[in-house]
């Protein structure tokens, strides 16, 4: 689950989980939450839950997260891309380029 950490990955990590999916929740940062969405999934029925921390802006982190998700599980079944990076805003200084550049973004303005 890229971007599994918090937020709509978290719940879609959390409803997985009580389908008794095994899940790996990929985060950037948030070590800590990470590790109570691991928690909780285990605690909501997952056969199996890992953290991998991975920024997808290095090509090298990037390459091996595959990898990495198939040697920890044996096999990959399901990704779900949820990972973003969230450009916080105020409406009143909103450009497109400050939310539609290059690479997976999400905006989020705020008044």
């Amino acid at each position: 689950m890229k971007g599994g950490a918090s937020r709509i990955g978290r719940e879609i990590c959390l409803a997985l989980s009580s389908q008794h999916y095994s899940v790996l929740i990929h985060y950037r940062s948030g070590a800590d939450q990470a590790e109570r969405t691991k928690t909780d999934c285990l605690g909501a029925g997952a056969s199996m839950a890992e953290t991998i921390c991975c920024d997808f802006d290095v090509p090298g982190e990037r390459a091996g997260f595959i990898g990495s998700a198939a040697s920890v599980f044996g096999r990959v079944d399901l990704l779900v891309n949820n990972a973003s990076t969230f450009n916080y805003d105020d409406v009143r200084t909103f450009t497109e380029g400050k939310c539609f550049g290059t690479g997976n973004h999400a905006c989020q303005c705020h008044r």
